[in-house]
């Protein structure tokens, strides 16, 4: 979701990212079914992230921003995973959701 706002002392619109203050859902849905259903919907952001941290990535430099550099570390790591070894957009995208 997002709308355009004018900018203070300047003359342009711009686009600004909201979000939603209110969510509504079935009575029905539990509060770990939400979560699941709310982390689907971020699940490509997720798997974005780790491909930019990733040192191997394919990814190219297309904005003055270089995600590559600025992005922190991604936080999660699966139970037993090495500490060492790097967690990949291919790791990222064989985990299954456990319901």
């Amino acid at each position: 979701m997002s709308r355009w706002e004018k900018k203070q002392l300047a003359s342009k619109y711009c686009k600004e990212g909201i979000l939603p203050r209110v969510l509504w859902v079935p009575k029905e849905l539990t509060l770990y079914l939400l979560h699941l259903e709310v982390f689907k919907t971020l699940r490509f952001l997720l798997a974005e992230w780790v491909d930019y941290k990733d040192p191997d990535t394919k990814k190219k430099v297309t904005s003055k921003y270089d995600l590559t550099k600025t992005l922190p570390a991604f936080p999660y790591k699966p139970e037993g995973w090495e500490e060492n070894k790097c967690f990949t957009r291919a790791d990222f995208d064989g985990m299954g959701l456990e319901a």
